[in-house]
Protein backbone atom coordinates (compact mmCIF):
# COMPACT_ATOMS: atom_id res chain seq x y z
CA UNK A 1 0.00 0.00 0.00
CA UNK A 2 3.20 2.53 0.50
CA UNK A 3 4.83 1.67 -2.07
CA UNK A 4 1.86 2.02 -4.60
CA UNK A 5 1.41 5.55 -2.67
CA UNK A 6 4.45 6.66 -3.14
CA UNK A 7 4.30 5.90 -6.31
CA UNK A 8 1.08 7.99 -6.95
CA UNK A 9 2.68 10.61 -5.34
CA UNK A 10 5.60 10.77 -7.68
CA UNK A 11 3.39 10.29 -10.93
CA UNK A 12 0.97 12.68 -10.00
CA UNK A 13 3.77 15.14 -9.46
CA UNK A 14 5.84 14.51 -12.46
CA UNK A 15 2.19 15.01 -14.54
CA UNK A 16 1.52 18.14 -12.11
CA UNK A 17 4.63 19.91 -12.91
CA UNK A 18 3.71 20.54 -16.73
CA UNK A 19 5.81 22.83 -18.65
CA UNK A 20 7.82 25.94 -16.36
CA UNK A 21 9.05 27.61 -19.72
CA UNK A 22 5.45 27.89 -21.02
CA UNK A 23 4.06 31.47 -21.40
CA UNK A 24 2.90 33.18 -17.93
CA UNK A 25 -0.58 33.02 -17.18
CA UNK A 26 -3.22 35.49 -16.07
CA UNK A 27 -2.77 36.83 -12.52
CA UNK A 28 -3.32 34.58 -9.76
CA UNK A 29 -5.83 34.95 -7.45
CA UNK A 30 -9.67 36.24 -6.84
CA UNK A 31 -10.16 39.03 -9.55
CA UNK A 32 -11.87 40.91 -7.04
CA UNK A 33 -13.11 41.09 -3.33
CA UNK A 34 -16.10 38.00 -2.35
CA UNK A 35 -19.70 39.75 -2.83
CA UNK A 36 -20.94 36.33 -2.02
CA UNK A 37 -19.33 33.13 -0.73
CA UNK A 38 -21.03 29.30 -0.67
CA UNK A 39 -20.09 26.56 1.53
CA UNK A 40 -19.90 22.86 0.97
CA UNK A 41 -18.35 20.23 3.54
CA UNK A 42 -18.94 17.95 6.98
CA UNK A 43 -19.69 19.70 10.51
CA UNK A 44 -16.44 21.48 10.55
CA UNK A 45 -18.86 23.93 7.98
CA UNK A 46 -22.33 23.27 9.26
CA UNK A 47 -23.88 25.33 11.87
CA UNK A 48 -26.60 23.96 11.81
CA UNK A 49 -26.38 20.35 13.58
CA UNK A 50 -23.74 19.16 15.94
CA UNK A 51 -21.79 21.27 17.57
CA UNK A 52 -23.66 24.02 16.01
CA UNK A 53 -27.22 23.85 18.16
CA UNK A 54 -25.37 24.23 21.12
CA UNK A 55 -25.09 27.69 20.23
CA UNK A 56 -21.99 27.11 19.24
CA UNK A 57 -20.37 29.72 16.19
CA UNK A 58 -18.05 28.41 13.83
CA UNK A 59 -16.08 30.02 11.07
CA UNK A 60 -18.88 30.17 8.15
CA UNK A 61 -21.01 32.28 10.50
CA UNK A 62 -17.98 33.95 12.22
CA UNK A 63 -16.65 34.95 8.46
CA UNK A 64 -20.41 36.52 7.34
CA UNK A 65 -19.78 38.86 10.52
CA UNK A 66 -16.49 40.07 9.55
CA UNK A 67 -17.44 40.41 5.80
CA UNK A 68 -20.59 41.47 6.02
CA UNK A 69 -21.50 39.09 3.20
CA UNK A 70 -24.13 36.30 2.66
CA UNK A 71 -22.92 32.92 3.17
CA UNK A 72 -24.90 30.46 1.87
CA UNK A 73 -23.84 27.37 3.49
CA UNK A 74 -24.58 23.78 1.87
CA UNK A 75 -22.68 21.63 4.38
CA UNK A 76 -23.61 18.99 6.58
CA UNK A 77 -22.43 17.12 9.79
CA UNK A 78 -21.06 13.54 8.99
CA UNK A 79 -21.01 13.95 5.13
CA UNK A 80 -18.57 12.54 3.19
CA UNK A 81 -17.90 13.25 -0.65
CA UNK A 82 -19.70 10.54 -1.74
CA UNK A 83 -21.86 7.71 0.12
CA UNK A 84 -21.07 5.30 -2.59
CA UNK A 85 -17.14 5.40 -2.23
CA UNK A 86 -17.64 5.58 2.23
CA UNK A 87 -21.09 4.19 2.87
CA UNK A 88 -23.35 6.25 5.29
CA UNK A 89 -26.39 7.51 6.44
CA UNK A 90 -25.58 11.02 6.30
CA UNK A 91 -25.83 13.36 3.13
CA UNK A 92 -22.94 14.10 1.11
CA UNK A 93 -21.51 16.43 -1.47
CA UNK A 94 -22.06 14.81 -4.77
CA UNK A 95 -25.67 13.66 -4.15
CA UNK A 96 -26.96 15.95 -1.86
CA UNK A 97 -24.95 19.41 -1.19
CA UNK A 98 -24.34 19.99 -4.59
CA UNK A 99 -27.54 18.96 -6.48
CA UNK A 100 -29.72 21.41 -3.56
CA UNK A 101 -27.44 24.20 -4.52
CA UNK A 102 -27.56 23.87 -8.05
CA UNK A 103 -31.72 23.47 -7.58
CA UNK A 104 -31.83 26.72 -5.42
CA UNK A 105 -29.23 28.32 -7.77
CA UNK A 106 -31.81 27.68 -10.79
CA UNK A 107 -34.92 28.59 -8.74
CA UNK A 108 -33.64 32.02 -7.87
CA UNK A 109 -33.34 31.32 -3.87
CA UNK A 110 -29.62 32.51 -4.39
CA UNK A 111 -30.49 35.67 -6.06
CA UNK A 112 -27.23 36.60 -8.42
CA UNK A 113 -24.18 34.96 -8.31
CA UNK A 114 -22.04 37.00 -9.76
CA UNK A 115 -18.92 34.79 -11.49
CA UNK A 116 -16.49 37.13 -10.74
CA UNK A 117 -17.05 37.66 -6.96
CA UNK A 118 -18.91 34.64 -5.68
CA UNK A 119 -16.50 32.30 -4.04
CA UNK A 120 -17.18 28.89 -3.67
CA UNK A 121 -15.27 26.83 -0.53
CA UNK A 122 -15.42 23.02 0.05
CA UNK A 123 -13.98 21.50 3.14
CA UNK A 124 -14.36 17.78 3.36
CA UNK A 125 -12.52 14.78 4.24
CA UNK A 126 -12.59 14.21 7.82
CA UNK A 127 -15.17 11.64 7.63
CA UNK A 128 -14.21 9.75 4.45
CA UNK A 129 -10.60 8.93 6.35
CA UNK A 130 -11.98 8.27 9.36
CA UNK A 131 -13.87 5.90 11.60
CA UNK A 132 -16.42 4.24 10.21
CA UNK A 133 -15.00 4.89 6.61
CA UNK A 134 -11.31 4.52 5.43
CA UNK A 135 -9.36 4.40 8.78
CA UNK A 136 -11.82 0.85 9.83
CA UNK A 137 -12.07 -0.30 6.69
CA UNK A 138 -15.64 0.11 6.18
CA UNK A 139 -15.60 1.77 2.52
CA UNK A 140 -17.01 0.60 -0.07
CA UNK A 141 -14.93 -3.01 -1.73
CA UNK A 142 -11.96 -1.34 -3.81
CA UNK A 143 -12.18 2.27 -2.47
CA UNK A 144 -9.14 4.21 -1.62
CA UNK A 145 -7.43 7.00 -0.26
CA UNK A 146 -7.28 7.80 -4.26
CA UNK A 147 -10.72 7.56 -5.16
CA UNK A 148 -11.57 9.55 -2.19
CA UNK A 149 -9.47 12.55 -2.73
CA UNK A 150 -10.57 12.82 -6.63
CA UNK A 151 -14.03 12.77 -5.45
CA UNK A 152 -13.82 16.28 -3.40
CA UNK A 153 -11.57 17.72 -6.47
CA UNK A 154 -14.22 16.64 -9.35
CA UNK A 155 -16.40 18.18 -7.00
CA UNK A 156 -14.97 21.69 -7.91
CA UNK A 157 -15.00 20.66 -11.63
CA UNK A 158 -18.62 20.17 -11.61
CA UNK A 159 -19.34 23.42 -9.89
CA UNK A 160 -17.00 24.96 -12.34
CA UNK A 161 -19.31 23.09 -15.17
CA UNK A 162 -22.42 24.72 -13.78
CA UNK A 163 -20.72 27.87 -13.73
CA UNK A 164 -18.55 28.75 -10.69
CA UNK A 165 -15.65 30.38 -11.42
CA UNK A 166 -13.85 31.01 -7.90
CA UNK A 167 -12.57 28.41 -5.75
CA UNK A 168 -11.06 27.58 -2.40
CA UNK A 169 -10.29 24.22 -1.50
CA UNK A 170 -9.27 23.57 2.03
CA UNK A 171 -7.68 20.52 2.81
CA UNK A 172 -7.89 18.43 6.04
CA UNK A 173 -6.25 19.10 9.56
CA UNK A 174 -4.04 17.33 11.67
CA UNK A 175 -6.76 14.53 12.62
CA UNK A 176 -3.93 12.37 14.31
CA UNK A 177 -3.56 15.36 17.10
CA UNK A 178 -7.11 15.76 17.74
CA UNK A 179 -8.05 13.93 21.26
CA UNK A 180 -10.38 11.36 19.13
CA UNK A 181 -7.39 9.99 16.95
CA UNK A 182 -4.01 10.93 19.25
CA UNK A 183 -2.02 7.73 20.36
CA UNK A 184 -3.51 7.92 23.68
CA UNK A 185 -7.19 8.82 22.82
CA UNK A 186 -10.09 7.78 24.64
CA UNK A 187 -13.40 5.88 23.41
CA UNK A 188 -15.87 8.44 22.20
CA UNK A 189 -19.53 9.03 20.76
CA UNK A 190 -18.09 8.89 17.71
CA UNK A 191 -16.21 5.71 17.90
CA UNK A 192 -17.32 3.18 20.58
CA UNK A 193 -15.42 0.24 18.69
CA UNK A 194 -12.44 -1.34 20.60
CA UNK A 195 -8.97 -0.65 19.20
CA UNK A 196 -6.48 -2.92 19.83
CA UNK A 197 -3.58 -0.58 19.23
CA UNK A 198 -4.19 3.00 19.57
CA UNK A 199 -0.73 4.42 18.63
CA UNK A 200 -0.86 2.58 15.30
CA UNK A 201 -4.34 3.83 14.85
CA UNK A 202 -3.04 7.28 15.11
CA UNK A 203 -0.12 6.71 12.94
CA UNK A 204 -2.30 5.59 10.16
CA UNK A 205 -4.40 8.54 10.41
CA UNK A 206 -1.70 10.55 10.26
CA UNK A 207 -0.43 8.51 6.79
CA UNK A 208 -3.77 8.97 5.69
CA UNK A 209 -4.73 13.12 6.25
CA UNK A 210 -0.89 14.08 5.13
CA UNK A 211 -1.04 11.48 2.11
CA UNK A 212 -4.51 12.74 0.83
CA UNK A 213 -3.58 16.54 1.08
CA UNK A 214 -0.52 15.69 -0.88
CA UNK A 215 -2.90 13.76 -3.21
CA UNK A 216 -5.16 16.85 -3.36
CA UNK A 217 -2.93 19.98 -3.98
CA UNK A 218 -0.90 17.68 -6.65
CA UNK A 219 -4.43 17.05 -8.32
CA UNK A 220 -5.43 20.13 -8.25
CA UNK A 221 -2.26 21.53 -9.50
CA UNK A 222 -3.22 19.39 -12.48
CA UNK A 223 -7.29 20.59 -12.62
CA UNK A 224 -6.58 24.31 -12.65
CA UNK A 225 -5.36 24.85 -16.24
CA UNK A 226 -8.22 23.02 -17.42
CA UNK A 227 -10.62 25.33 -16.23
CA UNK A 228 -10.24 28.48 -18.63
CA UNK A 229 -11.21 31.70 -16.01
CA UNK A 230 -11.36 29.68 -13.02
CA UNK A 231 -9.26 30.57 -9.84
CA UNK A 232 -8.57 27.97 -8.09
CA UNK A 233 -6.56 27.98 -4.24
CA UNK A 234 -5.87 25.84 -1.43
CA UNK A 235 -6.24 26.85 1.94
CA UNK A 236 -4.01 24.68 4.28
CA UNK A 237 -5.81 24.18 7.56
CA UNK A 238 -3.13 21.06 7.94
CA UNK A 239 -0.70 23.96 8.55
CA UNK A 240 -2.35 26.72 10.28
CA UNK A 241 -3.99 23.80 12.84
CA UNK A 242 -0.63 22.90 13.62
CA UNK A 243 0.79 26.17 14.17
CA UNK A 244 -1.99 27.03 16.20
CA UNK A 245 -0.96 23.13 18.07
CA UNK A 246 2.65 24.09 18.05
CA UNK A 247 1.97 27.67 19.25
CA UNK A 248 -0.78 28.29 21.15
CA UNK A 249 0.21 31.28 22.60
CA UNK A 250 -0.11 33.11 19.32
CA UNK A 251 -3.76 32.17 18.86
CA UNK A 252 -5.49 31.20 22.23
CA UNK A 253 -6.77 33.94 24.44
CA UNK A 254 -8.28 31.90 27.23
CA UNK A 255 -7.91 32.74 31.51
CA UNK A 256 -6.81 28.88 32.13
CA UNK A 257 -3.99 27.19 30.72
CA UNK A 258 -3.39 25.96 26.96
CA UNK A 259 -4.98 23.04 26.03
CA UNK A 260 -3.87 21.24 22.84
CA UNK A 261 -5.04 17.72 23.84
CA UNK A 262 -7.85 18.36 25.17
CA UNK A 263 -11.43 19.39 24.72
CA UNK A 264 -14.08 21.94 25.74
CA UNK A 265 -16.63 19.08 26.49
CA UNK A 266 -14.74 15.88 26.89
CA UNK A 267 -17.12 12.74 27.41
CA UNK A 268 -15.22 9.38 27.54
CA UNK A 269 -17.61 6.41 26.86
CA UNK A 270 -17.03 2.87 27.57
CA UNK A 271 -16.42 0.70 24.75
CA UNK A 272 -19.92 -0.56 22.62
CA UNK A 273 -21.22 2.51 25.04
CA UNK A 274 -24.56 4.13 24.32
CA UNK A 275 -23.65 6.68 26.33
CA UNK A 276 -20.97 8.89 28.35
CA UNK A 277 -19.12 7.72 31.69
CA UNK A 278 -19.32 11.45 32.09
CA UNK A 279 -18.58 14.81 31.05
CA UNK A 280 -16.47 17.74 31.80
CA UNK A 281 -16.80 21.16 30.08
CA UNK A 282 -14.90 24.39 30.38
CA UNK A 283 -17.41 27.18 30.65
CA UNK A 284 -16.90 31.12 30.26
CA UNK A 285 -13.68 32.54 29.22
CA UNK A 286 -11.68 29.34 29.84
CA UNK A 287 -13.12 28.21 26.48
CA UNK A 288 -10.78 30.02 24.48
CA UNK A 289 -7.88 28.18 25.70
CA UNK A 290 -8.65 25.06 23.97
CA UNK A 291 -8.11 24.08 20.33
CA UNK A 292 -10.41 21.71 19.97
CA UNK A 293 -14.64 21.81 21.25
CA UNK A 294 -14.76 18.15 21.36
CA UNK A 295 -13.20 15.17 20.56
CA UNK A 296 -13.36 15.73 16.74
CA UNK A 297 -14.51 19.50 16.47
CA UNK A 298 -12.15 22.83 16.29
CA UNK A 299 -13.09 25.38 19.40
CA UNK A 300 -14.79 28.27 18.62
CA UNK A 301 -11.33 30.53 19.22
CA UNK A 302 -9.82 28.24 16.08
CA UNK A 303 -13.12 28.90 13.98
CA UNK A 304 -12.41 32.91 14.63
CA UNK A 305 -8.90 32.17 13.65
CA UNK A 306 -9.93 30.01 10.28
CA UNK A 307 -12.69 33.13 9.51
CA UNK A 308 -10.35 35.78 10.15
CA UNK A 309 -7.60 34.35 7.35
CA UNK A 310 -10.68 33.39 4.85
CA UNK A 311 -11.69 37.23 5.96
CA UNK A 312 -8.25 38.44 4.71
CA UNK A 313 -8.11 35.85 1.40
CA UNK A 314 -11.94 37.03 0.39
CA UNK A 315 -10.72 40.33 0.82
CA UNK A 316 -8.01 39.83 -2.06
CA UNK A 317 -4.96 39.97 0.30
CA UNK A 318 -2.55 37.58 0.89
CA UNK A 319 -2.24 34.80 4.02
CA UNK A 320 0.68 33.05 4.62
CA UNK A 321 -2.45 29.78 4.44
CA UNK A 322 -3.46 30.55 1.40
CA UNK A 323 -1.68 29.32 -1.76
CA UNK A 324 -3.67 30.57 -5.50
CA UNK A 325 -2.85 27.38 -8.01
CA UNK A 326 -4.64 29.99 -11.12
Amino acid sequence: MLHTLVFLLATAGSLALGHPNGPPGPPKGLPKPASKVVVFGDSFSDAALWPGWRGIHIWPDILGGYLKIPINVYAKAGATCSNSLTPRTWPDVIHDEIPLFTTQKKNGTLGHLDPASTVYTMWIGTNDVGAGCLLTGNQAPGVTLVDVTACAVKSIKTLYDGGARNFIFQNMVPLQKSPMYKKDAYTTTYWTEPVANMTEMSIFMETEVTSGNALSKLMLQDLAPQLTGAHVGIFDSYSLFDDIITHPANYLNGTVPYNTTGAVLACPYAVHGIQALYCTEAKGSAVDSFVWYDELHPSVQVHRIVARELATVLKGKASKWMNWLS
